[in-house]
């Protein structure tokens, strides 16, 4: 989280038609225009004088000033990727949006309890029932559960939990006590097979 202006942000003001409209009439055309062609200094100016509530002064091409309240004009923020931002009375708040591969495991793990969990209702577990869980798949599934193994069991009320790798070669060696490798399909229980994410794997669940 970012607290003052992200890299890029662009803000620019247009004007409020619904309520300038009865007040200018075919002028409104003229404010329109003198809004749009602002320069980036105007705008800054514009923007201190808007988020403290007084009037900004709008030049016409005519030479004319005429000023315009907050609830004339509508404040347009535009900011690059991949912030995202909130802006209120001259407050920003600007998050970084960037997905990082720690979330996507987690954004991942969180989406195996819920397969899981479905799984439990379709295999018609009783909703206290112990489990095992066998997962078969691929080296980024594997490290998911390898690091996220205990949330999984936890929320799926898996005893155990167990990795069949898909590939001859796992390059994840390390795991947990508390998660088994083992080679070869498990008997038993009820699987499915399930995309997601880009990822193909299958789960397996029996009660234990």
């Amino acid at each position: 989280v970012l607290v003052g202006d992200p890299p890029g942000i662009d803000r620019r003001f247009a004007t409020n038609d619904r309520v300038l409209g009865p007040k200018y009439g075919d002028g409104l055309r003229r404010v329109k225009a003198a809004v749009a062609r602002a320069t980036d200094d105007e705008r800054a100016g514009w923007y201190r004088i808007y988020v403290a509530g007084q009037p900004v002064l709008v030049r016409l091409d005519d030479g004319r000033e005429v000023a315009l309240s907050a609830d004339e004009l509508n404040l347009v923020v535009e900011v690059a990727k991949p912030w995202v931002l909130q802006e209120e009375r001259g407050y920003v708040v600007a998050l970084d949006s960037t997905v990082t591969p720690e979330l996507a495991a987690e954004g991942l793990a969180r989406e195996l309890v819920h397969r899981i969990q479905t799984m439990r209702r379709s295999a018609e577990f009783d909703i206290a029932d112990q489990i095992e869980t066998w997962f078969d798949g691929d080296d980024e599934l594997a490290a998911v559960i390898a690091l996220h193994g205990d949330y999984i069991k936890q929320e799926t009320l898996s005893r155990s939990i167990g990795i069949i790798p898909a590939t001859a070669h796992l390059t994840l060696t390390t795991y947990p006590p508390n998660v088994n490798v083992e080679s070869g399909e498990r008997s038993g229980g009820y699987s499915e097979d399930i995309d997601m994410d880009g990822h193909h794997f299958r789960v397996t669940v029996r009660k234990l």
